[in-house]
């Protein structure tokens, strides 16, 4: 009996969250996965379009669901060319009142991932200039951006893959923000290959899109058909991000999904102290999300 304790206490102590998964390096940027299945391609090398336009990078697509499913679009065919898979930006970037380039529609804007680390087997980070033709003509960046990406192991039908967006200007004065209109979209997003059937709650009701942003939660699930059988799509907005009242801009068909910040106001990016983002994406069938949250609060301070 002791020797068969012993042989399970070696192998609980050897077990580790790291065991099958990796990170895979290419040309273009980097694969992980899991057990040697896909789970998302982060998109370090700009990247234009059939035609050489909407160039972008620091980006994952393709992304995949829990069977294999490719959850994300990227230059979609018949509208919104600049929406790629799970990515962040803003219309407006201005130093002082100069406008210095468009990352959300990849129009005078270039990503420069000039530093990639893998800090385990499921966490890599990149330090990303911000770059644009219209400051110092490309050639002096305007803020550097660290971004650490974190996939978790599937447990309970459910995988967590984790975002931490850190922002330290370069420039003085430096501000970004979202749309200038009612709208404001800007930040956080997902470009889904929506099903027929999606829907979308928060953690109180069903949410129906507007024309503009509509308040709700911390939280947003979209589930539907989105292989061959019903599954979701959560985006969790850690509540230590800056902004207040969360606000999202949604879509049933052909757009993208994004929790909203700053908004049409645009805000200033410190040279000393960085602007942190963090959110999760949770990957599911019908999980409970309310205590999945609640453990995303409580682990990723």
């Amino acid at each position: 009996m002791k020797t068969l304790l012993l042989s399970i206490a070696l192998l609980v102590s050897s077990y580790s969250p790291d065991e099958g998964m990796q990170i895979v390096k290419t040309d273009q940027g980097y694969r992980f996965e899991d057990q040697g299945v896909p789970v998302l391609f982060y998109q370090t090398k700009m990247k234009a379009s059939d035609k050489g336009t909407h160039a972008r990078a620091n980006y994952c697509h393709p992304v995949y669901g829990l069977d294999g499913e490719v959850l994300t679009q990227d230059f979609p065919p018949s509208d919104h060319p600049h929406h790629r898979g799970i990515f962040w930006g803003w219309h407006r970037m201005l130093i002082g009142e100069t406008a210095v380039g468009d990352m959300w529609t990849c129009q005078d804007f270039t990503w420069d991932v000039h530093d990639v680390q893998l800090l385990d087997k499921r966490t890599l980070q990149s330090k990303v200039y911000w770059k644009s033709p219209l400051w110092k003509n490309g050639q002096v960046p305007i803020a550097e951006e660290t971004v650490t990406i974190r996939v978790h192991k599937v447990k309970n039908d459910a995988r967590a893959i984790d975002f931490t967006i850190a922002i330290q200007a370069l420039e003085k004065e430096l501000r970004i923000g979202g749309s200038d209109d009612a709208k404001g979209y800007g930040g956080f997003s997902t470009r889904l290959l929506l099903p027929s059937d999606i829907a979308m709650n928060d953690a109180k009701s069903s949410v129906i899109p507007q024309k503009t942003a509509v308040p709700a939660g911390d939280w947003m699930n979209f589930t539907g058909t989105f292989g061959t059988e019903a599954s979701g799509y959560a985006i969790f907005v850690h509540p230590g991000n800056p902004g207040g009242q969360r606000t999202w801009l949604l879509r049933s068909k052909k757009s993208m999904q994004n929790a909203v910040f700053p908004g049409r106001v645009p805000v200033p990016v410190s040279t000393e102290k960085p602007l942190v983002l963090k959110y999760r994406v949770v990957i599911h069938k019908d999980a409970d999300l309310d205590t999945l949250f609640k453990e995303y609060v409580g682990t990723v301070r």
